[in-house]
């Protein structure tokens, strides 16, 4: 057990270190993963390999609350044993630098052990890894799990099983489909480089420089002949939007 333990903690802790990418409140994370899992040396299970997902709701920018739930077959004692994990948790995620995040996870977890044995049991769960952000919501998640077990199966004091988990993540907006971080148009909206432009021009007109754009003024009628004259009427014509009167 303290062989297995000790080789285990020394992998988390190099995984600690390198960071990954915090998300916008609201969003949702699924993913799947690669696991290998160093079981408690009281259940005598040989380490196996096995494979899971997960999918993660962010109540805020950088507090998500996750479920995973993974697969794994063992060998004991020439029998084949299933065993399934159930975790629910909080993630922080820290930036660090640039699509690098430090995450940081605490929950509870339930552990389902079946084909040749039966059996389950209790406990609480910790992690610690990283997320690196590729080009748009694709992410590479590395991390490490500790699920410490108060009343086993297996009726010892306590068991302790540590995986290590590698896979991909992508992340969803508020709206299914649009990338975290996206925000939606309203409506007619132009753009502050659009409404900057316009007012340039609106300027450069009002001091009389050159200008290309279509002006329209006030047209008057000549009167005839021992008439009053007639008071000028403007254009009924509406300017377009954007454009500016002459001075």
């Amino acid at each position: 057990m303290s062989t297995r333990w000790l080789a285990a903690v020394t992998v988390v802790a190099q995984l600690s270190v390198t960071p990954g990418l915090a998300q916008q409140g609201s969003s949702i994370e699924l993913g799947g993963f690669g696991a290998y899992t160093f079981f408690d040396s009281s259940l005598s299970f040989d380490d196996g390999i096995g494979a899971g997902g997960w999918l993660g709701f962010y109540l805020l920018s950088r507090l998500s609350l996750e479920g995973e739930a993974s697969y794994t077959t063992a060998d004991w004692n020439g029998a084949t044993i299933s065993y399934v994990p159930f975790r629910a948790r909080l993630v922080y995620s820290q930036p660090v630098s640039g699509n690098f995040a430090f995450l940081l996870g605490a929950g509870f977890v339930h552990n389902e052990y079946s084909k040749d044995i039966q059996g389950a049991d209790n406990g609480v769960t910790g992690l610690v890894g990283f997320r690196l952000g590729f080009a748009g919501p694709l992410a590479l998640r590395v991390s490490g799990a500790a699920d410490y077990i108060l009343k086993p199966a297996n009726e010892e004091d306590s068991n302790l099983n540590i995986g290590v988990q590698a896979g991909l993540s992508v992340t969803l907006g508020p709206l299914f489909g649009r990338a975290a971080g996206a925000r939606p148009r309203a409506p007619g909206h132009r753009g502050a480089s659009a409404l900057t432009a316009a007012g340039a021009r609106c300027r450069r007109t009002a001091t009389g420089t050159a200008s290309s754009i279509p002006t329209m003024r006030a047209r008057t009628r000549r009167p005839a002949p021992g008439s009053t004259p007639a008071v000028a009427r403007s254009s009924s014509r509406r300017v377009p939007q954007g454009w500016c009167w002459k001075a």
